[in-house]
């Protein structure tokens, strides 16, 4: 597609590093995903620690003329292709899933006269400033690491003949730990754990659905935001925003956040974007994860947690590292986590019926029916309280149209639950009703002519209102919404790109798919695939999303990768490749009875991998 190449991704389910197209590691937090921060040069080019790959001739360091970045075709395998002057570089790296270890495995092809090419491995991030890496561990200053060489480090390299070069990084809670791994891992074949890992990856990608695709850069996308989603799963079930702390999502400005938490709304588009891609393991495990955060009295304390469920620490500052343009606010941390969000309830109990809807696994409803009573009972209790918003404005707390759709959608979710144990869930029935009614009513500004982000009727108009059709409360063919898109189309959308609210600086992956979500519902697929286009044409060259991007350039910025974007990837292509959306057929069921409920419990999976929309 010609684009610049970013960064690639790899991981194992405990941290993941970003792996830059000049083949250094550039970003790697240890021992977890919020763990010490030792790689950072990706975000701080001047001042940030990397793990370095250089070559030599004799004294002499080769001259890089291309470099490119790929993965093997459905995995998480990323090769990066050096072109030196003599020599072409393929840098296989991969870590194993559940073992805390990098492979590098480097194929080297002569494409000119003989040469012996010397590699070196140079970390920055050591006690002195640089250091030239031999084997054993290297590294005791942050995090405990440890270099093993499978090869020799001067390779003879031939015209159209290929040598091998092998190393593994591997990382620990202690120098014991390291060097135990250390003698394990040299017993072990890199190549053979190159296959290993291969065959890892596209057994899970398998092991979901297999929609039919008419556009193959359309199935690509499906897979790599998947992919992406899988790498930032840890094995609590917790699914990490993104993998990276305060890159800055607006140059210049104050916008950095930490995002290596998890959050109960990401957590939620998470489960979805498994569940409708057949990946229902992934789904149970974070749905059992947020039930293990729920307080006695329904509520989830916090909007975001860490990956082991404890809450995350105070935010600070860091003072030695700075963003790409000079940004001096490196947060660690999220003071979101001291918000009043109220869409985590109605998150958790709508991820919990769609779960039930596409797995059929009462047992797992049944188990945690008095969760989800206790919840049902906060919402009827504390709907009317206000909180920061989906987008956690620190400067302001309101009643936010998302939040109080997503406590209508909480009450939903625990009727239809009750409905399919056989429970009495009349007063959450007449609860929601009454909600339901004044969200429309009070969100809706007859000056504007649009529902707004809050009940102020001269509140910004903002992308998440889309919510009130998304969950049924509002028809999306409705005079009222209609109006309200075309608020939208005039005030947030720029070059087919689309930003949170008004006064947003940057377009947004998430608003622009949302929209396109919306289109695909009210049948207007061309401006849809308008939108959708924007979006993958903006991703990189490995087709991840950052947060926000700048459409004309493709430039990335924000947390990255950030598992909400693709999650809604994967939801959007999965919508605009079948019949019907199965996110909207299975959630819009105000006006259906129990017995409709039921017949979805009876969905043909076939159906949906033929891509003949299935629920």
């Amino acid at each position: 597609m010609g684009k610049e190449p970013y960064y690639g991704i790899v991981g194992n389910g405990e941290t993941c590093c970003l792996l830059s197209p000049r083949g250094s590691i550039d970003w790697l937090c240890l021992p977890r995903f919020d763990g010490e921060i030792v790689y950072s040069k990706a975000l701080d080019m001047q001042n940030g620690r990397s793990f370095a790959m250089r070559f030599f001739t004799g004294s002499k360091e080769l001259k890089r003329l291309r470099t490119s970045q790929r993965y093997l075709p459905k995995t998480n395998v990323l090769v990066t292709e050096l072109t030196f002057d003599g020599v072409r570089v393929l840098v296989h790296d991969f870590m194993p899933w559940g073992e805390r270890a990098l492979f590098r495995v480097a194929s080297l092809e002569g494409t000119g006269k003989k040469l012996a090419v010397r590699i070196t491995l140079h970390s920055d991030a050591t006690n002195s400033s640089s250091t030239t890496l031999e084997k054993g561990v290297f590294y005791s200053k942050r995090a405990f690491l440890g270099l093993h060489l499978f090869t020799g480090t001067t390779i003879a390299v031939e015209k159209n003949k290929s040598a091998t070069f092998a190393a593994a990084v591997v990382y620990g809670e202690s120098s014991t730990e390291v060097a135990r791994t250390l003698r394990r891992i040299a017993a072990l074949d890199p190549v053979l754990e190159l296959s290993r890992a291969t065959e890892f990856w596209t057994n899970w990608t398998d092991r979901g659905i297999t929609p039919v695709f008419k556009n193959a850069l359309h199935e690509e996308v499906f897979y790599r935001s998947l992919l992406a989603m899988k790498l930032l799963q840890y094995k609590s079930g917790a699914t990490v925003a993104a993998a990276t702390a305060s890159f800055p999502a607006t140059p210049g400005r104050l916008e950095n956040w930490d995002y290596r938490f998890a959050w109960v709304r990401d957590n939620y588009f998470a489960c979805r974007a498994f569940l409708l891609s057949g990946h229902y393991e992934e789904a149970k495990k974070i749905l059992s994860f947020l039930y293990s955060l729920q307080q006695k009295n329904g509520h989830w304390k916090l909007p975001l947690y860490r990956i082991d469920g404890s809450e995350p620490a105070e935010e600070v500052i860091l003072e030695d590292l700075h963003g790409p343009h000079g940004e001096d606010s490196i947060r660690i941390s999220n003071e979101a986590k001291n918000q009043l969000q109220l869409d985590s309830e109605g998150s958790v109990l709508t991820a919990t019926y769609l779960y039930a809807m596409r797995t059929r696994d009462l047992a797992f409803v049944q188990k945690h029916w008095p969760h989800i009573q206790a919840a049902a009972q906060w919402v009827a209790r504390n709907y009317s309280s206000e909180e920061h918003g989906i987008w956690e404005f620190r400067d302001r707390a309101g009643h936010y149209t998302y939040g109080k759709v997503l406590c209508v959608a909480a009450l939903d979710a625990a009727v239809r639950l009750g409905q399919l144990l056989g429970k009495n869930v009349s007063r959450w029935k007449n609860k929601r009703d009454v909600i339901s009614r004044e969200v429309v009513k009070r969100a809706w500004s007859s000056h504007r002519k649009a529902f707004l982000q809050t009940y102020d009727g001269d509140a910004p108009v903002d992308i998440s209102v889309l919510s009130l059709a998304d969950f049924g409360l509002v028809h999306p063919k409705d005079r009222r919404m209609t109006t309200t898109v075309a608020l939208i189309e005039k005030k947030l959308v720029t070059n087919n790109s689309v930003k949170r609210y008004e006064n947003a600086f940057l377009p947004f992956y998430l608003p622009t798919l949302w929209l396109a979500s919306y289109y695909l519902n009210v049948g207007d697929k061309r401006r849809a695939s308008t939108l959708i286009e924007t979006c993958i044409d903006s991703t990189t060259d490995l087709l991840l999303p950052a947060e926000h991007f700048d459409p004309a350039t493709g430039t990335q910025h924000g947390n990255f990768p950030q598992a909400f974007c693709a999650s809604v990837f994967v939801e959007v292509l999965l919508h605009y490749h079948t019949n019907e959306a199965p996110f909207g057929r299975i959630l819009h069921l105000f006006n259906s009875n129990l017995s409709s409920a039921k017949k979805l419990l009876l969905f043909d999976k076939d159906a949906l991998i033929r891509g003949s929309g299935g629920v």
